[in-house]
């Protein structure tokens, strides 16, 4: 008896094959996707204070602006800002955070929902590593993509909602669609380039690298005259234009990021620290499995065993990306996670290598890769990743005595707590006044500098009660490390030791450093005040602006 065509067909996709089913490795990456999400199922991935809040409200902001699309977009900003000082629209681009917003209106808001889209964008990357690892290393090589999922770097962030992971997996696809026109030249390709390569210049600036990492492949294949096809023009204008009005945005409303571009901080690009950085910290990236075998490769190289076409571009991938974030002088392990996709191709071109120079069954391959990810999964388990909880509960509790009321905020995790009354307040009711706007302000970050407003405890009790207008204040009870040397902190902890201030209730709260916030309300009348002083001194000069809470 004989199958039918369909049964047959149905037959083909489940056969192991000797470990090169695209079916099989497809649910390998899925599992190890599902693996890494339960690891940190309950954790809603705010802990990074405070651009994790940040990058949660922003969807929210751009819903919002683009359901009103104001005449004047810097006072609408102003006005939103005035009544939840968790946004910050300008200060990275708004691929994610439109994707984000969508995925609320479709899901509700939650923090769980713009965490999940990180990981949706985690299993993007590995996905189309499974693809590129068949297709340039070998058919068994697909395994090798749940590697990517397993390593420290995406196990920690992908865990929170930073941009780091979605650059990342937007960036493996642009150049995989690079990497395949260079072959072949498939228009459908080039087309692929051009919206991958937009999304992720347009998700996180910094891997604009990838625009570098393609010119030199391209150079390095000897296919230079392929740039002048009139199809890559086309495809270079579709590219710059959403580019070049973002550049505009970001020059006109975000001048303190561009301050901070040019900051040098510890790791000038002149000291031989900032070239050993990342190299220091490359186990915050990747496994020592995956080290180890990146560096053997440099074995074969020196032996002069046949050379892999994949060494070549993912050797010019590494060697690129890692010059220019060294170059970059803020520095941190999460800004560089461009760089775990070629160290994991590398890592499995080694073992390709291996079996090939060893002479031995090429589904080793296939048996190799599955053994090194259970071999990830332990020290994956143990990875320590940051959790915030019971804020939440606090911007609850304030909707319940103090609805549709002005509250004062002070803390390190005021990002977090703004975000969760944004997410509780639908009407637009409640608004929150921040300590580091009404009585200091940083330039950016207390690192980069401090205004302090406030010079004793009456000119304290005196914002309080007339220029916040806030009968709740909400206080963290203790002092995180960048706030210690704010004299206006301290003379806010002294102030609400005074007959004028009762202490409402105490929450228990994890955090990093933080275990305790206080609620205390004002004893008698405070003032009605409408618009309240915003000050920015990152901007320019020092800039205050004056806005009332926007309305629904």
């Amino acid at each position: 008896m004989t199958l039918s065509p369909a049964l047959a067909s149905g037959t083909d996709v489940l056969r192991w094959d000797r470990g090169r089913s695209p079916f099989w490795q497809f649910v390998g990456v899925v599992g190890v996707w599902g693996y890494v999400i339960a690891l940190h199922l309950r954790n809603d991935g705010l802990w990074y204070q405070g651009d994790s809040s940040r990058h949660a409200a922003n969807g929210l902001f751009w819903w919002d602006f683009l359901a009103r699309i104001p005449v004047h977009p810097l006072d609408f900003a102003l006005s939103y800002y005035a009544r939840y000082p968790v946004i910050s629209p300008t200060a990275w681009p708004p691929v994610f955070y439109l994707i984000e917003g969508f995925m609320y209106k479709i899901f509700g808001i939650s923090p769980f929902v713009a965490k999940g889209l990180v990981l949706a964008f985690a299993l993007g990357a590995g996905l189309y590593s499974m693809a590129w690892l068949r297709r340039w290393v070998g058919p068994e090589a697909g395994w090798g993509a749940t590697l990517i999922l397993l390593q420290p770097g995406v196990v920690m962030w992908s865990h929170a909602v930073m941009l780091s992971v979605p650059s990342m997996a937007l960036s493996i696809a642009a150049l995989y669609h690079w990497r395949a026109w260079l072959e072949r030249q498939r228009h459908t390709d080039l087309n692929f380039v051009a919206v991958f390569g937009v999304l992720a210049v347009l998700t996180y600036i910094p891997v604009a690298v990838l625009l570098l990492v393609a010119l030199l492949w391209t150079v390095r294949e000897k296919r230079i005259a392929l740039l002048a096809d009139r199809r890559v023009a086309c495809s270079l204008a579709f590219a710059i234009a959403p580019l070049a009005v973002w550049a505009v945005v970001a020059l006109r409303w975000a001048p303190s990021h561009r301050a901070l571009a040019m900051y040098q901080g510890d790791y000038p690009a002149w000291r031989l620290q900032a070239w050993t950085f990342y190299l220091e910290r490359i186990s915050q990236l990747v496994s020592v499995p995956i080290a180890i075998l990146v560096i053997g490769m440099v074995g074969f190289i020196l032996f002069r065993t046949p050379r892999s076409l994949e060494l070549r571009y993912s050797g010019l991938w590494l060697a690129t990306a890692y010059v220019w974030f060294s170059v970059i002088a803020v520095k941190e392990p999460r800004h560089a996670l461009f760089l775990i996709p070629p160290l994991v191709y590398l890592a499995v071109t080694t073992m390709a290598l291996t079996v090939a120079t060893l002479n031995v069954q090429k589904r080793s391959i296939s048996l190799a890769l599955i053994v090194l990810a259970v071999v990830h999964a332990g020290p994956a388990s143990g990875l320590n990743v940051g959790k915030v909880e019971g804020f939440r509960e606090v911007a609850g509790f304030i909707r319940q005595i103090a609805p549709g009321e002005r509250v004062f905020y002070e803390g390190t995790y005021n990002g977090v707590f703004s975000y969760y009354v944004r997410a509780q307040d639908p009407r637009f009711e409640q608004s929150v006044v921040l300590g580091s706007k009404l009585l200091y302000a940083t330039r950016i970050e207390a690192r980069f500098g401090v205004v302090e407003g406030v010079a004793s405890v009456s000119d304290v009790l005196e914002r309080l009660r007339n220029d916040c207008g806030c009968r709740v204040v909400v206080v963290e009870r203790e002092i995180a490390a960048p706030e210690a040397n704010i004299k206006a902190v301290h003379l806010l902890r002294e102030a609400l030791t005074d007959r004028r201030f009762r202490l409402i209730r105490t929450f228990d709260v994890q955090s990093q450093g933080i275990s305790h916030v206080d609620v205390y309300e004002q004893v008698g009348a405070v003032a009605d005040t409408g618009s309240i002083q915003l000050r920015f001194p990152a901007l320019q000069q020092d800039v205050i602006f004056r806005a009332r809470p926007i309305e629904r």
